[in-house]
């Protein structure tokens, strides 16, 4: 009896370091994966604020730097939070090169542990940077909604005069003109579903993408609005050519879509459960938006897309304009070619029984200065986030 004492003593003894010893690396597995969501978290919002600095430079050419990046990061990163701690302005620190239109974004913050304080560690400093630049010209986009914008959209003359009288949103250097900037916040026709609104017989300001025969039926023009699709690559300087038809119906649920979130825009009348953002008004070069329709002010939401703008005043495109015989009118059916000089950002607001879809305009990027065939990062905009070493 004395021998097996001994052993059930031995075997407690071994059991309770055992349980110490698992105990701590519990401890340390549940801390580890506190700090390893703190850090993603602190990345996410690092790389946030390094964006928005950097889009100062598209969105407000004319702003006064550096501080208008540092502001625009800064007020950005604030409204992040690191689990369920709000990222301090403290805790950021923003430098900026101009010549290079390059923002980087540090933040460093410090994370309580929960059971390592037992072997004396009370906290952690986690410390993450983002680095984020804009180009002066953008290359093409990968998620673009099948409509096309002329560049003399916003002029009330026909087109050839606009042309001729510089209202236009792209100049011949490939630059958003004061015109075009006067005219942010403006209200657009994005696609005409009337066909008293058309730019031409047949012409209701859609574009075929892609070649692919899948892309060019019903159903994929309108997961095309309702969703990011990476089938067609747009690229600057390619044509594209007119794809002709009102397309209502299609048009119509794939704005719905868009609009409350549906995961699946294949069949008619399917739709989402978010509600839809209102406009509210574009100051200082930022454009606001009331989320859901409500009180709180956001200047992001899914609501925004990317359209491409068409080279209307080519003298070698689809636009005659020698006076007598199609003066001022446009070419129709899908032989039509439009020339990719831009793109355009836009917020839409929604579409009506005729199908026409309705939107402000929030920005532009003109093709100048880069070859074809290159593409940079979100929505076709000059903006991306890069790495330093």
């Amino acid at each position: 009896m004395v021998e097996i004492k001994q052993k059930d003593g031995y075997i407690i003894v071994v059991l309770a370091f055992s349980i110490v010893f698992l105990l701590g690396f519990a401890a340390m597995a549940v801390d580890s994966g506190i700090l390893y969501s703190s850090q993603t978290a602190a990345q996410r919002a690092a790389d946030a604020a390094a964006l928005a600095g950097a889009y100062t430079f598209i969105s407000n050419p004319s702003a006064t730097q550096p501080t208008t990046a540092e502001d625009r990061a800064t007020s950005t990163a604030v409204t992040n939070k690191i689990l369920r701690a709000t990222v301090t302005s403290g805790e950021v620190s923003v430098s900026v090169d101009i010549p290079n239109r390059r923002v980087t974004v540090d933040i460093t913050h410090v994370e309580p542990t929960y059971f390592s304080k037992a072997l004396g560690f009370r906290d952690v400093t986690i410390h993450v940077q983002a680095v984020a630049e804009s180009a002066a010209s953008a290359t093409g986009n990968a998620c673009l909604k099948p409509w096309f914008l002329p560049n003399t959209a916003a002029s009330a003359q026909a087109p050839c005069q606009a042309c001729g009288s510089g209202e236009v949103l792209i100049d011949t250097s490939g630059h958003m003109t004061a015109y075009g900037t006067s005219k942010l916040g403006q209200q657009f026709v994005l696609h005409a579903g009337n066909p008293t609104n058309a730019l031409g017989p047949g012409d209701f300001q859609s574009v075929q993408l892609s070649n692919d025969p899948d892309q060019g039926g019903g159903d994929a023009y309108r997961e095309n609005i309702a969703l990011c699709t990476s089938a067609a690559r747009v690229f600057c300087g390619n044509s594209y050519h007119l794809k002709t038809g009102a397309m209502s119906g299609p048009t119509k649920q794939g704005i719905e879509c868009l609009i409350t979130l549906c995961t699946d825009s294949s069949h008619s009348g399917t739709t989402g459960t978010v509600a839809a953002d209102t406009w509210d008004s574009f100051v200082n070069g930022v454009a606001r938006f009331r989320k859901g329709g409500g009180a709180t002010l956001t200047d992001a939401s899914h609501q925004v897309i990317q359209v491409a703008i068409w080279d209307t005043c080519n003298p070698t495109g689809v636009l005659n304009c020698t006076p007598g015989s199609g003066y001022n009118k446009m070419s129709s059916g899908s032989s039509t070619v439009l020339s990719v000089i831009g793109f355009a950002m836009f917020f839409v607001e929604g579409v009506n029984g005729a199908g026409d879809v309705t939107g402000r305009l929030i920005g532009a990027s003109s093709c100048s200065g880069l070859p074809s065939g290159g593409q940079t990062g979100p929505g076709g905009y000059p903006l991306r986030l890069v790495r330093t070493s």
